[in-house]
């Protein structure tokens, strides 16, 4: 038998791993949809890039409203769920053709808020129909769940974002208004559907968060202990919006170790305090809020907007290893106002942003942009052109981001808005864009760490020869689930993993000589 030389296979992976890994990166990928992008166009209506979803397989789902402007109202409201397979093409095994269609029929609106995949692999839509609130859970291949609700949808009140607890109790934010404050609410479902009484007062917990009038909650997302995260602007009659986030027990109540009795009202800019929190993420104990920073002076003697991001600890502190003390706000591409509406994050730290780059007044032209930063909030020059890229697909004059998602190869998605060839009609356009390589293990140092039980119906234990710094779980999407950071001399660390739903997990160990190392492990 001839001999394998391990050596010279280890070179020739590294040679491999480095040739992929210098390709190219923040550039459309000619490999998805047409060129790069997937478009949906109507011929008699516009529509608007609402939210995406990645699935195990690397299929895509999509959220989109339809609606009809005319002299500035906006009419006939519909909504569609499509999937597309991970090449950009419109799978036309799901729902019919391809599609799952929520007309009005010509009295109310029905529209799309967002939607989650939960841990079973359903998907999970907030949606109106003909103007009352409604859960709709459908499988992937878009056949209606008959175990939730009535035939797959449950009624309930008004809301908007969902997000899902590790328990798979669905979080459901809304607002509250008893005539003079306008403040946070949310409720919390079962996986059935049903209310859950245990959260809040009866299901439902009602929390002014601010002294202002006006809190507006903008985004929500679940840390890894379960704890809500709220974030959006805060303002008076006639003042313009402050930034603002707030964390809740896993229960509804205000997390008091958190900000100032759960809150945080925080600033971007150095010019003044004013701006708007448009989403956040979670990187194991840090908190990245995205938003927009308002200042005087903007482009027409109007106000102005910078797209701006902070980042914070645990607590709610800014944290100083960010930006300038915690805080990045980012100059306007051409010099007029830009605004930020989505961010990810990959796992090590790095942020990919999203939005639209306006033209200087009159033009109001808005072009498709997303930016990547550095894990200290310096501008990652390899992606696009130095940090950026930008389009206005061929002509467009309305062009802006929506939402993004990083797949497990990490290339970005990017949902969002563009126009028809007339501009008349708004679209819907998703593109993918090619990115670094990230979680490429150091093959000499794997058998350093040890974990056991595998697979496990409660903890597992992990054994390394170098001090453990840290760990991160991940689920099968990619989403960390949680994560911690160890002192000194840790060798040996058990963790418990009972609250986990049964599945697959991807466990990322850092040493303290800054090897990262992944596990794969099996919760029962």
């Amino acid at each position: 038998m001839k001999r394998v030389n391990t050596k010279s296979i280890l070179v020739f992976l590294a040679i491999l791993l480095f040739q992929f890994s210098i390709a190219q990166e923040g550039i459309l990928d000619l490999d998805f949809g047409d060129q790069g992008t997937t478009r949906f166009a109507y011929p008699d209506k516009g529509s608007r890039a609402m939210d995406l979803l990645l699935l195990e397989d690397s299929s895509i789902i999509l959220g989109i409203n339809s609606e009809l402007r005319q002299n500035g109202a906006t009419y006939n409201r519909g909504f569609y769920i499509y999937k597309l397979t991970n090449d950009g093409e419109i799978d036309i095994s799901f729902g019919q053709n391809g599609q799952l269609y929520f007309p009005n029929n010509g009295t109310n609106s029905s529209y799309f808020n967002s939607m989650i995949l939960q841990f079973d692999g359903k998907i999970l839509i907030k949606g109106s129909i003909e103007g009352e609130g409604k859960l709709i859970r459908i499988d992937q291949n878009g056949i209606f769940d008959p175990s939730f609700g009535i035939n797959g949808i449950q009624s309930i009140s008004d809301g908007g974002k969902i997000a899902q607890q590790s328990t798979g109790k669905i979080i459901i934010q809304s607002q509250y208004f008893d005539g003079y404050n306008n403040m946070y609410s949310f409720s919390r479902r079962n996986i059935d559907g049903s209310l859950d009484t245990t959260f809040g007062n009866n299901g439902i917990q009602i929390t002014d968060v601010t002294s202002y009038r006006f809190d507006l909650c903008f985004a929500i997302k679940i840390d890894w202990e379960d704890k809500i995260l709220a974030g959006g602007p805060s303002y008076n009659n006639g003042d313009d919006y402050h930034p603002v986030i707030t964390r809740f027990n896993e229960n509804g109540t205000l997390d008091t170790s958190f900000g100032n009795n759960g809150t945080v009202i925080t600033t971007f800019g150095p010019e003044s305090n004013l701006g708007e929190v448009d989403d956040i993420a979670i990187l194991g104990d840090k908190i990245i809020l995205g938003g927009n920073y308002q200042y005087q002076g903007g482009t027409g003697g109007f106000g102005g907007i910078k797209p701006a991001v902070a980042k914070f600890n645990n607590d709610g502190t800014l944290d100083q290893t960010f930006g300038q003390g915690g805080k990045v706000v980012m100059e306007t591409y051409f010099e007029a106002n830009d605004r930020l509406r989505s961010i990810a994050i990959q796992r090590d730290g790095k942020i990919i942003l999203g939005g639209g780059a306006s033209m200087p007044f009159p033009f109001e032209q808005t072009n498709f942009f997303v930016i990547k930063l550095n894990d200290d909030g310096s501008i990652y020059s390899d992606f696009g052109d130095n940090g950026t890229f930008i389009t206005d697909f061929g002509g467009s004059d309305t062009n802006y981001v929506t939402d993004l998602v990083l797949q497990t190869d990490n290339k970005v998605l990017a949902f969002g808005v563009t126009e028809d060839a007339n501009d008349e009609h708004r679209n819907a356009i998703v593109c993918r864009l090619d990115n670094e390589v990230l979680g490429i293990q150091d093959l000499l140092t794997e058998n350093d760490i040890q974990i056991y039980p595998n697979p496990t119906n409660s903890f597992i234990k992990i054994n390394s020869k170098t001090s453990i710094q840290k760990i991160e779980i991940y689920n099968l999407l990619g989403q960390l689930v949680a994560s911690k950071t160890y002192g000194n001399n840790a060798l040996e660390i058990e963790y418990d993993l009972i609250k986990f739903e049964t599945g697959i997990y991807t466990v990322l160990i850092t040493s303290e000589d800054e090897h990262t190392i992944s596990k794969k492990i099996l919760k029962k």
